[in-house]
């Protein structure tokens, strides 16, 4: 229940109705009680859908510091960074993620996806062309991929990405 009003919580905020998905979020807070979910999505709202970047990297920083090995904190503060211009912060935790992942052996299609893109993007711009030809052309890959199988419905989300990234 309570993820379910996280995410109604998340719409609201994407909507333009922040105050009504705060009220979601607070549900949510209540019947879970954990503090630190509620913050990490209010945090997240915030950024998404207001482009409160720095509030957010604020949070995720001294989130991060508490428990360095969260995966989802690293990317969110290596997506944000970049948001801001922070590109020498945004590579640094990308690269941490890069690390976890390859020692974890594990992640989503979703996060590697998201990922590749973003420190392509991050490491063209600290100067490093190279390594951002090979994740760029990897997500290229990818998501020409997804537009070929995916169902019909989420086929433009794929091709919006693919537009940007040829952008």
């Amino acid at each position: 229940m309570p993820e379910i009003l996280t995410r109604i919580g998340s719409d609201f905020y994407m909507a333009g109705f922040p105050e009504k998905g705060k009220e979601y979020l607070l549900e949510a807070l209540k019947i879970d009680e954990d503090s630190i979910k509620y913050l990490d999505n209010y945090y997240g709202c915030l950024a998404e859908n207001q482009g409160e970047y720095q509030k957010a990297v604020k949070h995720f920083e001294k989130r991060s510091q508490a428990d360095s090995t969260n995966d989802l904190l690293l990317i969110r503060l290596g997506f944000y960074n970049s948001l801001i211009g922070n590109h020498k912060e945004s590579l640094k935790y990308l690269k941490k993620y890069a690390n976890w992942v390859k020692i974890k052996q594990q992640t989503t299609s979703m996060d590697r996806r998201n990922m590749e893109y973003c420190t392509g993007y991050i490491n063209l711009q600290n100067g490093f062309r190279k390594e951002a030809d090979i994740y760029l052309d990897k997500s290229i890959e990818d998501y020409t991929r997804f537009i070929k199988s995916a169902p019909e419905h989420e086929k433009r989300i794929y091709i919006y990405r693919l537009a940007g990234l040829y952008a």
